[in-house]
C-alpha cells in the first residue's frame, strides 16, 4: 500500500493533496490541535479522507513516526517553529531511516517568512 505523508496539511498541502492524493492507498497528515485533526479528517482530499494526527512541533507521537517509517513520500509544509524547522529538529533521523521512502517534498507559502518589514529576505 502506498502511502503519502503530509507534515503540515494546511493550505498549500491541502491543494497538493486534492490535485494528486489519488496516486497513494494512504494519506497521513498532520496539524497542530486536535479540532483542526478532526475537522480535516472529514473531509476528502485526493478522492479519500487523510488520516489525521496532532504534531505540535515540539514532540512526535509515535503514530506518526510509524506512518513516517510506513511512507513512500513525505510532503513538508509545516511551518517553522521558533525559527526553526520542526520537522527536519524532530524527525530528521526517522526520515532517513524510513525504508519505503521515495521522495520528500518541501512545499510552502512565502508566509513562512514573517514579515520582514520589506527587508530583502
Amino acid at each position: 500500500m502506498s502511502t503519502l505523508v503530509c507534515l503540515g496539511l494546511g493550505y498549500c498541502a491541502q491543494h497538493y493533496v486534492s490535485e494528486f492524493g489519488s496516486r497513494f492507498d494512504r494519506v497521513v497528515g498532520t496539524t497542530r490541535n486536535a479540532d483542526r485533526a478532526a475537522a480535516l479528517g472529514r473531509e476528502r482530499l485526493g478522492g479519500k479522507p487523510a488520516e489525521m494526527l496532532v504534531f505540535d512541533g515540539a514532540s512526535p507521537s509515535n503514530e506518526l513516526k510509524a506512518a513516517i517509517s510506513e511512507a513512500d513520500a513525505l510532503l513538508v509544509s509545516a511551518a517553522p517553529v521558533e525559527g526553526r524547522d520542526p520537522v527536519l529538529a524532530l524527525l530528521e533521523e526517522d526520515m532517513l531511516r524510513a525504508p519505503r521512502l521515495k521522495s520528500a517534498v518541501y512545499l510552502s507559502s512565502l508566509g513562512v517568512y514573517g514579515d520582514s518589514g520589506g527587508a530583502w529576505i
